[in-house]
């Protein structure tokens, strides 16, 4: 059995297969060789006249899949249109907050020339529960949570801090409470992701040519 590939590995095979394909060549002759061989974060959809599908789903273990897949197909639907207009390969990277949750993905979009089919392929690296900012969180929390993210101990935090350990333990289980994390590493995580979340207008995303 072939070892699972990720994204970037797939997306290049994806891609090659798309570049060397005939003119009259079908959407599944181009990922067909592929479909078996993605890795569970990885998603392929297709757009065609049939409208759009997911072909090959979110298979992450705990993870809410519905709510990928439904942004996924929400995605290429507003997207594959632009990229038949183009006829060429257009690749993404997305932060989008669906469900509450924060789900950061790359996408590339292969059109057909003929205008027929938009194979979507689709990494989704980070699944997060959508943590709201708060007011909560001072300064020095925050250069706690700098220091938490580089890597220092509760000891080495209290020494740049100038607080004692017992006071950055206190901190840390006081800004779990905060964030609604069992552990360091899901407050890490998830004040991260509080971090990415931004009102909804500021940010455009737009696609632009395979690998620029």
């Amino acid at each position: 059995m072939k070892p699972k590939i990720g994204y970037a590995h797939a997306s290049q095979s994806l891609l090659d297969s798309w570049i060397s394909r005939n003119t009259d060549a079908t959407a599944a002759q181009i990922f067909g060789s592929n479909l078996d061989l993605l890795g569970a974060n990885v998603v392929l959809a297709l757009a065609d006249n049939d409208g759009c599908r997911i072909v090959r789903g979110y298979e992450v273990h705990g993870e809410p899949s519905s709510v990928a897949g439904s942004l996924i197909l929400d995605f290429l639907s507003s997207r594959y249109l632009e990229a038949l207009r183009r006829g060429r390969a257009l690749s993404s990277k997305e932060i989008v907050v669906r469900g509450g949750l924060l789900i950061s993905f790359h996408a590339t979009l292969l059109p057909d020339k003929m205008g027929a089919w938009c194979i979507g392929l689709f990494g989704i690296h980070v699944v997060l529960r959508a943590s709201q900012p708060t007011a909560d969180v001072d300064g020095v929390d925050h250069a706690i949570l700098q220091l938490l993210y580089g890597g220092a101990s509760g000891k080495e935090i209290g020494i740049a801090v100038g607080l004692s350990y017992r006071t950055i333990e206190h901190r840390i289980e006081r800004l779990k409470r905060i964030f609604e994390a069992r552990t360091i590493a899901q407050l890490v995580a998830l004040s991260i992701g509080c971090a990415l979340i931004v009102p909804a207008g500021e940010v455009q995303t737009v696609l632009t040519p395979y690998g620029r």
